[in-house]
């Protein structure tokens, strides 16, 4: 069953996992090093690791995006916006070797091409379906950026 309103555990070739190993994760990006800070221990219960070829195969956003729709004004329906993660957010989070299968994808380019492609449908999707304003959202790019992070956790 596709999860609603999610737009990775949508695609083919993602899988969500629960109680993930802290191991596979960068420990200097911001929102896990959030979860691996001492006072908080908390970790993610769930994350999304690609397993296979990434293919686009149904909106999750669609009935988000009709209900939205409903419960506006015309006039604000027409503005309606979603918000979608970034296409790098699970890519950021893994250390290197840990974002897709090798066997699955050679390289960077050929992982981010199939995402790009992924996208791209998702997009067109939500065009037919009247949506004009889509935001990707990207709070590590926030926090990268802060003198806060470049002292406690070093460059990118």
């Amino acid at each position: 069953m596709m999860r609603r309103g999610s737009f990775f555990p949508g695609l083919e070739g993602f899988k969500e996992i629960r109680d993930p190993d802290p191991e596979l994760f960068r420990p200097y990006v911001p929102d896990i090093a959030a979860f691996l800070d001492e006072e908080t221990k908390q970790f993610p219960a769930e994350s999304v690791l690609c397993v296979g070829k990434i293919r686009h195969i149904g909106s999750t956003y669609v009935s988000e995006f009709k209900y939205l729709q409903s419960v506006c004004s015309p006039e604000q329906a027409k503005s309606a916006k979603l918000t979608l993660a970034a296409p790098n957010w699970y890519h950021l989070r893994y250390k290197a070797g840990n974002a897709y299968p090798k066997d699955v994808y050679a390289n960077d380019a050929e992982y981010f091409a199939d995402i790009a492609k992924a996208y791209r449908e998702e997009l067109r999707v939500l065009y037919e379906a009247g949506c004009r304003n889509v935001q990707f959202d990207d709070p590590n790019m926030a926090c990268s950026s802060s003198p806060f992070h470049s002292l406690r956790h070093g460059a990118f």
